[in-house]
Order: C-alpha cells, then structure tokens, then sequence
C-alpha cells in the first residue's frame, strides 16, 4: 500500500509541521534530459473489478512507474540524476544496497564540488559498513559547504560514536564559527519534484488510481510524492548535539558554553527546517545559555507551529489547501526556512506571524520542570564525549 500511504501522509501534512525538543527532525536541479516524458507502465488490470483487486492493480502498476522513473534517471547523464535515483526513491531494507551505492560514488566522481551530490551521499550511505563513501563525501563538504553547521555536526556525531570527547569538543567549536544550519531538504525536495515533472506519470495510471486519493489533480501528484518522500527521510544525528551541549549543577561541559551557545543561536536564526530551529532552542536550555530573548524566540516559533498546524490540520482536501502547500513550497525555497514558510502561510490566512502579548506557550520548554527533567536525564545517562 505504498502509494496509497504516501497520498494520504502528504494530504494530511503539507509541510513538514512536527518539532522535537531534545533528541534528533534545497534550488530546482538542472538537466540536460528532455522535458516532460510520460512513463509509461503495463497494463496489468484484469476483469476483476472489486475494490481490493483494482487497488492490488494500481499499487503495482504505480511501482512499475516508480522503477521506470529510477531507470530513466539512471541513464540520464546528469550526475544529480544518477544520485536522486539512488536515494530519492528508496525505503526499507534496499535504500542501502550496493547498486545504490555504486550510484551515489559514480555521482561523487563525476561531480565532486556538486553540494547535493555530495549531502545525498552522505545521507545515502551512513549506514554503510565501511563507512568509505559517506567519509568521502564529507571530507569534501568541509570545503564546498563549509559555512554549513549542518556538515560539522556530521562531524560531531563521527566523534561522539568514537566516545572522543576532544574530537567532539573540536567540532562544537568549528560547529560554532559556522553562520547557517542547513541539511537541504526543500532542494532535495524540488528535485524530487523536478524529476516526476520530466516523468510524470500516465493518464490511464491515475485513472487507476481508487476515488479517495483523487482529490488532487495529476499535476499535483509530484509536489505531494516530493513533500512525503522528503517528510520520511532519516534526520541527522540532532542528539550528539543536545548531549554535547548538556551541562548540569557540577558543571559538567561548562568549557563548551560558549560555543553551544552560538550554536543554538545559530541554528534558532539559520536553520533550513522548523526541527532545526527547535534544536537550537534546546540547545541553549541544555547547555543553560539563554536568556529572555531567547524564550521570546522560542515562544515566537512555537506560535507559528501551533497556527500552521491547526490550520492545515482543521482543513479538508482541496484546491485552496493544495494551492496554499504549493505556495508554502514556494516560500520555503525563496527563504531556505521552514519556519517563515509557515509564518508566511499563517499570515495568508488572515493569522498574524507572531504571537499576542497575552499568549501563553503551554508547550514550552524552558521551565523549571523540564530543566530538572534535563539533569536527570544527564545524571542517569552519563555521556563520555
């Protein structure tokens, strides 16, 4: 029921609206390929015509669609193809394969100053047992994105699994002189989009597909894939992050304050996703580096989530709430921030982008309670790096 499942998420979630508060939650690729070239796809159907059989028959024929997409990126000769086919379209105990693999190092050597060449390599290849690609690939951000916190927490986390305590205090700080947190997501994500636009899918597969999942158009259907798709990627390893920056009544990671400290702020400032702004907050509370300005941001970003989520959560499917996910796109790529995506899309709908004087963030995190729960959670999980 894989197509059938990402319809529904993605019609649910326009954006991506979730925020985790201590533990770990991109431009248009350019093509020398043709324009739009439908995919075409089997005629599996059979002259069974009840509900089970005709979604059994578009849930292969759309799959069918899926890996004639994979092959036709594949064999385009844009290095960005070859690394989108790798690990746009894969879930499950294949998404690391070794074909993929090989993919992602041809795309790596074909374009090795590529930036989203390189993070798909990355985040294509961590779990790699040797680990050779996803350390190549870095290595050779550290000069192409090196402005990007995003790359040095890859580097934090290298230390962190390795109980390197220097290594990882020598990544906060080179973490810390970075002026941006950005892990690409709305770039991946207009690949994706860019690429079912160049394949898109036929008119007799979206015939097929049952009533439910039709109310959106077939030329919505690549933004809706894209915004999915991209929602279930792997998030980077925020918790190397939040436990590198812990501090307690012992002064434990006091030496790390000032540097956790620009981190938090940074990424409270910087960061491409609404989880990356969260982050940062949390950050500063574990690392006890804040102050009044830095709740009132935090009150500030929680107000937008909340509004953001209850208005695409209270709104059912159609063309106004398709034309506001479209548009909420849109703002994200022109501002590389989730965040105002969502201040922007709020203030659409009539809401202001900031919070009144007299609202109360039930949700907050800076309170006694949490701060308690914070040196607990520290004194009953020691960390050694």
């Amino acid at each position: 029921m894989i197509a059938r499942s990402l319809m529904c998420f993605a019609l649910l979630l326009p954006g991506v609206v979730s925020a985790e508060d201590g533990s770990g939650s991109c431009a248009a690729s350019t093509t020398s390929e043709p324009s739009a070239s439908v995919v075409s796809v089997p005629d599996y159907q059979s002259d069974d015509t009840s509900e089970e059989a005709r979604s059994t028959a578009f849930e292969r024929d759309y799959q069918a669609y899926q890996d004639e997409l994979v092959r036709n990126l594949t064999a385009s000769s844009d290095p960005r193809d070859w690394a989108l086919a790798a690990t746009g379209f894969h879930f499950g105990p294949d998404a690391n394969s070794a074909e993929h693999l090989k993919q992602l190092q041809r795309a790596v050597n074909a374009a090795p100053d590529d930036v989203l060449v390189l993070w798909m390599a990355v985040n294509g290849s961590r779990d790699q047992s040797d680990g050779k690609l996803s350390t190549s690939a870095l290595e050779k951000l550290k000069t192409a994105d090196a402005d990007n916190g995003a790359v040095w927490l890859e580097t934090l986390s290298i230390a962190a699994h390795k109980h390197d305590h220097a290594g990882a205090s020598a990544a906060l700080k080179r973490l810390s002189a970075t002026s941006r947190f950005d892990n690409h997501f709305v770039e991946m994500s207009d690949a994706i989009i860019t690429a079912y636009h160049r394949y898109p899918m036929s008119d007799s597969l979206y015939a097929e597909m049952p009533d439910e999942m039709k109310s959106v158009s077939k030329d919505a259907m690549p933004l809706i894939y894209a915004t999915t798709i991209t929602s279930a990627f792997a998030l980077p390893a925020f918790q190397s992050l939040t436990n590198a920056c812990r501090t307690d009544g012992k002064g434990r990671n006091a030496d790390r304050a000032g540097d956790c400290q620009m981190i938090g702020r940074m990424m409270v400032a910087n960061s491409d996703t609404l989880i990356g702004t969260a982050i940062g907050s949390a950050v500063l509370r574990m690392s006890r580096t804040f102050d009044d300005d830095d709740i009132a941001a935090a009150r500030d970003t929680s107000w937008v989530r909340m509004q953001y989520a209850t208005m695409v959560g209270n709104a059912a499917p159609s063309a106004d709430l398709l034309a506001a996910q479209i548009a909420f796109h849109q703002d994200w790529l022109e501002s590389n921030s989730e965040t105002q995506a969502m201040r922007k899309g709020i203030e659409r709908a009539g809401i202001s982008g900031h919070p009144p004087k007299d609202w109360v963030d039930s949700g907050s995190r800076f309170t006694s309670e949490v701060m308690a729960a914070d040196e607990n959670y520290f004194a009953d999980h020691p960390i050694d790096y």
